[in-house]
């Protein structure tokens, strides 16, 4: 739960520093620091995706993956879910439960939470979600300086879904071997080279239908394990 903790503080510091420095908050600079971000984001995946036991097993999981995400159209759900709730609450541009929303999609929703939370369940690795928190720290001062102090409210949306996500992969680990956590932990990290890369603007790519990859290697192992 430390990686947890530390991302929600990092947006309440956010929220905190984007009401008081607002006025000298401008696009051009928020940019640059959200491209320097992504490099470190592009950096640390191509690190982490080093280490894997079957490359054979990774490709697979991605292709399959892939069309599992597509064929139950999960990027196109979520973005309708998340599109209808930015809708309901528009009329309320400015008050505290539009901001909360808002807040609460953008550090919530995306690849590095989910794929941050496992890494630190399954292998007490906390820099994604730290490298994280360094990026919604910057975007709830760019938020609240725009929506208010109700960006800070999605500390208890990060508290929960995330550490829901590190509890669950905490009880999951002693039921997965070494193998199978090394394999998805490369898979996870291809999907935060593919976040970093869609930050900078390389490369645009569906990411949510790639989220089942990362889960694909325990079923892999268990049904073909003795072959491979």
């Amino acid at each position: 739960m430390i990686a947890t903790l530390v991302n929600a503080a990092a947006v309440l510091g956010g929220t905190i520093l984007g009401l008081l420095v607002k006025k000298f908050l401008h696009p051009e600079a928020t940019e640059t620091i959200y491209q320097g971000l992504g490099l470190c984001v592009v950096f640390i995946a191509i690190k982490s995706a080093w280490e894997v036991h079957s490359i054979i097993v990774v490709i697979v999981c991605m292709a399959l993956g892939g069309w599992l995400g597509e064929t139950l159209k999960l990027q196109q759900h979520l973005d309708h879910w998340a599109q209808g709730l930015q809708e309901k609450y528009a009329k309320k541009e400015g008050n505290l439960v539009s901001a909360f929303i808002a807040a609460s999609l953008l550090f919530c929703v995306g690849g590095m939470s989910i794929v941050g939370s496992f890494e630190a369940g399954l292998n007490q690795n906390y820099t994604i979600i730290f490298t994280k928190s360094a990026m919604d720290c910057v975007a709830a001062a760019v938020l609240s300086a725009t929506m208010g102090f109700g960006v800070v409210f999605a500390c208890g949306t990060i508290l929960v879904y995330q550490g829901a996500l590190t509890l669950l992969a905490g009880l999951l680990q002693p039921l997965l071997t070494q193998v199978m956590i090394t394999d998805i932990s490369c898979t996870g990290s291809l999907l935060i080279l593919a976040t970093g890369l869609t930050q900078l603007k390389v490369l645009k790519i569906r990411l949510v239908n790639l989220i089942p990859a990362m889960f694909l290697p325990v079923l892999f192992y268990l049904v073909l394990g003795a072959w491979l």
